[in-house]
């Protein structure tokens, strides 16, 4: 196995605390949780596999964009897994298993947008603050592709895996929406 880089062993720490906050299932844990993930997405050398797991953390949340969030966690992870295959190698069963949870999160999200849509006064564009909040109107609808988490992906920086834990579903059950 390859060595990680430091980068790649403060992102795994961040990943770890985020989805051991959000398990815990409180306002306060899942506020911080979605803070790290926040951050996280903010590095632009993020590794797919955390990027998708921060999309996941966002996608379980109750904020506007949740459903946004779950299409982007497959759209990323999908994304990796056409890197590996184009390199002539096979998805492992890491990769797979991101995928699947990346889709279940997906589904759940949608449901919940179909159920409840985007809470009302946070749909709106905040013309004091420049806020931008996607709409269906804005196309994020269009696609139905989902996703949810991993147990031993390798979409880290060329190694066979990150050891990282894998995740439950939208609060603490896969099959949950957005709390």
């Amino acid at each position: 196995m390859a060595e990680l880089s430091n980068a790649v062993r403060v992102y795994q720490a961040l990943d770890t605390d985020m989805h051991k906050l959000r398990r815990q299932n409180t306002d306060e844990t899942s506020a911080e949780a979605e803070r790290i993930a926040t951050l996280l997405l903010e590095y632009a050398d993020l590794p797919i596999v955390f990027r998708a797991r921060a999309c996941m953390i966002l996608a379980r949340s109750d904020t506007p964009g949740y459903l946004a969030w779950a299409q982007e966690a497959v759209r990323v992870i999908e994304l990796g897994i056409s890197q590996i295959v184009s390199k002539g190698r096979q998805p492992g069963p890491g990769e797979d298993e991101l995928l699947a949870a990346c889709k279940k999160v997906l589904e759940n999200a949608e449901a919940d947008f179909a159920e409840f849509g985007y809470p009302a006064e946070d749909e709106k564009e905040s013309e004091e603050e420049g806020e931008v909040v996607w709409t269906v109107e804005d196309g994020w609808l269009d696609e139905k592709k989902g996703g949810a988490g991993p147990s031993q992906p390798t979409l880290v920086e060329g190694t066979d895996a990150v050891g990282a834990e894998p995740s439950a579903g939208h609060s603490t059950e896969a099959t949950a929406g957005p709390s």
